[in-house]
């Protein structure tokens, strides 16, 4: 039955996607369908669980590289554009491209650097160094031919699948939380608290929901005129939010909103400080003597003890602790791997056991001192800083040009670096891939010269 469920959501978002294509009417239907319906099942079909139920294992292989294939397939259209001459050579050229871009192709092109060197030098398994490499050449190209192939039309239909993800993911959240675990899911399900499950929607986890889920929730603000479907989305989208039971998850949540508010709503931002945030802290002094004594009521609260007010920091800044304190040895190249690597193993199994030393389990919660660790100090720094001026740069020039279309992949990309503060989700990883995706179209935005003046909104200081 449940293999039933996620071969009829790929089934039935071919159509959603076609009827989203045809919604646009774009001149490159062909590209725009494709793509759309990658977007709109590459959550699914990259997952564990289909790797298991795939019918078309003999020809997607194992595992299914979708990225690759959609990667591909454009590639292809871009050639036969070349041999027919409806593009030349020069639309492929290497014009001035953004400090950003610079420092995303040297992430990946050291980590492969650094992938040949530790299998070489035995830290990592010889049977890793096809897949990781794969990863990385396939990144790259990804990037580049979705920067040469991203249009106007494009655009519109990944930000109306974004929609249809969100609204369906949403729907199927609380369903996995309160009614059946196993529904629609497609990767593992950690605990929230009890017997109950966090909720991840169509996604593999609760964060790819959640990452995708505030870009469609900031689309409708920005988009919709009605201020009750304004609301209303907020509302359902927080609601989603809230059965991933991940405080990452919801610490990200709420630092994009509060940056909307910043930059896009400051004097919505000091009203809810004024008359919500200052007189309910002052209402909490002035009748603190009177109050109940809340222990009582957390006692015994499974929800509150088991998810909220567990105490997971303190053994990730542990694992934090034995970064700092190993890294100099091999600050250039990192130590290469979890797995057969004799020195991470015995400092590991000094904390977490034999499993978190293998690998198995958990490991170090942060993304840039897990690739800092692993692949040293040029190779951490590069991810870093492509992060942080993409960020820099989608933020400044959406605040710039009113354009709220840069703010939407600033919102997503830095919902993804922040939360991996916290998490240590590869590059390879969907939120990350999605990351890179969001970059490209922006890359094209600029490059392509598209018209975007659609996503214009007028900025707080000239409203009524």
């Amino acid at each position: 039955m449940y293999r039933l469920i996620i071969y009829f959501y790929i089934f039935i978002s071919f159509f959603v996607s076609y009827g989203i294509v045809r919604s646009v009417k774009p001149k490159n239907w062909i590209i725009c369908l494709a793509v759309t319906y990658w977007f709109t099942i590459s959550p699914i079909v990259r997952s564990r669980v289909f790797l298991s139920i795939n019918p078309f294992m003999h020809i997607t292989g194992t595992p299914w590289r979708i990225e690759w294939q959609i990667t591909s397939l454009l590639l292809i259209i871009i050639i036969l554009k070349f041999l027919s001459g409806r593009r030349s050579l020069s639309s492929l050229k290497i014009s001035k491209i953004p400090k950003y871009e610079i420092f995303f192709y040297s992430y990946l092109i050291l980590s492969i650097i650094a992938v040949i060197y530790h299998v070489n030098h035995g830290n990592m398994p010889k049977r890793l160094e096809k897949i990781n490499i794969f990863y990385y050449y396939e990144l790259i190209l990804f990037y580049f031919v979705l920067k040469k192939s991203i249009d106007e039309d494009f655009i519109k239909c990944i930000l109306k699948a974004t929609i249809y993800m969100s609204v369906l993911s949403t729907i199927i959240s609380p369903i996995q939380f309160h009614i059946d675990s196993y529904f629609m899911r497609t990767d593992r399900m950690p605990l929230a608290f009890g017997t109950h499950q966090r909720s991840s929607g169509i996604f593999q986890y609760g964060d790819q929901h959640a990452f995708i889920a505030t870009v469609a929730m900031f689309y409708i603000l920005f988009h919709a005129k009605s201020k009750l479907l304004k609301v209303l989305s907020v509302i359902f989208i927080s609601y989603g939010i809230l059965y991933t039971f991940s405080r990452g998850v919801w610490i990200t949540f709420l630092a994009v909103i509060f940056l909307h508010l910043y930059f896009v709503e400051r004097k919505l931002l000091i009203k809810i400080m004024k008359f919500v945030l200052i007189p309910g802290i002052f209402l909490l002094i002035v009748f603190k003597p009177y109050q109940p004594d809340f222990n009582k009521y957390l006692e015994g609260n499974e929800a509150m003890e088991e998810r909220v007010l567990s105490d997971t920091f303190t053994p990730r800044m542990e694992y934090n602790y034995i970064v700092f304190n190993t890294i100099l040895d091999r600050w250039a190249m990192g130590y290469g791997s979890l797995l057969d690597n004799e020195t991470y193993y015995k400092m590991m199994y000094a904390l977490g056991g034999k499993e978190w030393a293998g690998g198995k389990q958990g490991g170090i919660h942060n993304l840039y001192l897990s690739e800092l660790f692993l692949k040293g100090t040029f190779v951490s720094l590069s991810l870093i800083l492509f992060l942080l001026l993409f960020l820099k740069y989608s933020l400044s020039k959406g605040l710039k040009k009113n354009n709220y279309l840069y703010l939407l992949s600033f919102y997503y990309v830095f919902s993804y670096a922040l939360y991996q503060m916290t998490a240590a989700a590869f590059i390879t990883n969907y939120a990350a891939t999605m990351a890179v995706f969001f970059m490209a179209v922006i890359s094209a935005v600029d490059s392509n010269k598209l018209d975007v003046s659609e996503y214009t909104f007028i900025p707080e200081s000239e409203r009524e």
